[in-house]
């Protein structure tokens, strides 16, 4: 299974963020260190944040696995940060909404 400690240094900053949303904001600007041909993408709105994976250099082979992927890391990662009974409260195109 996946754990917030597989992302390295990332992870380990991501873990010790004041809040949430800081963690989040961490994961997308220091992205380069995990990610290679993707990026998350981080939208916050007042009534909560929508959390996205887009692909930079699509290699052969389906997009939708890459997209299948990266959600259930997300949604992994999100139940690191906030608890094992997070639940999205949308999924549209591969983003997870908070």
């Amino acid at each position: 299974a996946w754990r917030l400690q597989h992302m390295g240094l990332l992870g380990e900053l991501m873990r010790h963020a004041p809040t949430v949303g800081d963690a989040l904001r961490t994961m997308v600007v220091h992205q380069q260190l995990n990610a290679l041909g993707g990026a998350p993408v981080l939208r916050e709105q007042a009534h909560g944040v929508e959390l996205g994976y887009v692909i930079c250099h699509p290699s052969p082979g389906a997009l939708d696995a890459a997209f299948d992927t990266a959600l259930a890391a997300g949604v992994q990662m999100m139940r690191a940060l906030c608890g094992p009974r997070w639940t999205a409260t949308k999924r549209a195109n591969g983003t997870v909404r908070s």
